[in-house]
This record gives structure tokens, sequence and C-alpha cells, in this order.
């Protein structure tokens, strides 16, 4: 294998892991420079302050099976803020064991303003529990969110959750812009 191809095998390889690192620290990633130029980025992911933050609990849990392995469906509901505005959310997530000790996540939440049900917002979601409680995560909203909501409508969102043993815990979500 030349040279070249190696570099750009491994390059490729580490992209998605250095990228995510990089948001979840919440600095300034550089994803690719130009090569006329060192100081010229192609791209940058600027995350900032989290979008939402919230606290949830697992309401209840179900044994599924999916594609012969044991699975679980879990319910969730929780309570968080999105830019000052006190929110609440309900959800279900399929959870899927992985050979290696990590968890493949992926649901549905529904959110709502908690002084006006009518004020509504939905996502999809997916996610990696990396064995030890946290799990990193994409969320992508659609388009029908209403009233105060409506600042999700298409937002596509990156988080990170740390889960407790009591079946609670803490999700927090950056804005991918």
């Amino acid at each position: 294998m030349n040279l070249h191809k190696l570099v750009c095998t491994f390059s490729i390889r580490l992209f998605p892991i250095i990228l995510l690192i990089g948001i979840l620290i919440g600095s300034t990633v550089v994803i690719g420079q130009s090569t006329s130029a060192a100081t010229e980025t192609l791209f940058e992911a600027k995350l900032g302050k989290p979008l939402y933050t919230e606290h949830y609990k697992v309401t209840s849990s179900h044994s599924a099976i999916v594609d012969g392995k044991n699975a679980t469906l879990a319910f969730f509901s929780g309570n968080g803020t999105l830019n000052g505005i006190d929110i609440k959310s309900s959800g279900k997530a399929l959870v899927v064991p992985r050979i290696n000790g990590n968890t493949y996540l992926h649901g549905k939440v529904n959110y709502t303003a908690a002084d006006n049900s009518n004020e509504r917002a939905s996502t999809i979601f997916q996610a990696i529990d990396n064995g030890k409680s946290i799990s990193f995560g994409n969320s992508i909203f659609d388009e029908n969110a209403t009233g105060k909501l409506k600042i999700l409508s298409n937002v596509v969102g990156i988080y990170k959750t740390q889960d407790n043993a009591n079946g609670t815990g803490t999700f927090v979500m950056w804005e991918w812009k």
C-alpha cells in the first residue's frame, strides 16, 4: 500500500472520532484546511452554549427482540430548558446491545412548552452509549414545531447524555450550525 493511500485511509477512519471529541468539549473543530493556505478552513463547527438541557427519567421499559438479539424498549419523560423556555418531554427509545459492550439507541421525542401543551416540537434521534452510562447522538427535528418551539423546526442537534443507575439522567443538546 503506498503512503498516500495509507494516510487517506487512516484520516477517513479517524475523522468522525476527532470531530465528535472536539464538538463535545465545546471547542472549535477544524475539519479541513485549504491546501493553498494553512490558515484557511474548509469548515468549522462552533457549538457554544447548549440549546437545550434536560433532566429525564425512564418511566417504563419492556423487553424486545431485534434481529434475534435481546433489546429494550424504554419510555421516558423529562423537564428542561430551551433558550429560557421551560419544556416537558416524553419519548421512547429502542436500546439494542452491541457486541463490544456499547449500545445503539434510536427513537422519538415529543416536546411541549410547560405552560402551553399546544406549543410542540418532535424529533427523531439515534445515539451510541459507550457502556459507561454516557451517550453521544444526533437529533433531527421535523418541520411541524409550533408556538415558542417553532425555533426547533428543521434543527439538527448533537447531544450528550449522562445516565444514573436509578434510571434518571441529564441530556445536553447543541444546535449543529
